[in-house]
């Protein structure tokens, strides 16, 4: 989300010619990009993960391609979908996460969580 935050600045600097330090902005857009990529991406699982060395699977990176961090069809991308299909999906629908893996994240109990329509959507969206 920081690089989406980012991001918007700079778009709004040069959409609307507003005042920012850009130069700064886009140097600083770009180094996160390239920290994702290095730290949270899984290149054996061929998947973003949950978080920067886990192996662990978290159903918001399907926003990706919807923020514009990268194309849809980029293999990342198509390999984190086909990942979260696999192992988030229960009855056509999404889980965030699997809490029994997932369980120091954020102290959930350890069960299969009830799936949400919404990020089931950001499934579709993604595909």
């Amino acid at each position: 989300m920081a690089w989406t935050a980012v991001n918007s600045a700079v778009n709004d600097i040069e959409q609307f010619a507003l005042e920012g330090p850009v130069d700064k902005w886009k140097a600083l857009r770009e180094e996160i990009h390239s920290e994702v990529l290095e730290k949270g991406f899984d290149r054996e699982r061929n998947t973003f993960t949950q978080y920067y060395g886990s192996q662990e699977l978290d159903a918001s990176v399907l926003m990706i391609p919807l923020v514009g961090f990268l194309p849809a069809h980029d293999p990342r991308v198509i390999g984190t979908v086909e990942a979260i299909q696999r192992e988030l999906t229960v009855d056509g629908f999404v889980m965030r996460y699997d809490s029994r893996l997932s369980e120091h994240v954020d102290g959930s109990p350890a069960v299969r969580a009830p799936s949400s329509p919404v990020r089931s959507g950001w499934r579709t969206t993604s595909i």
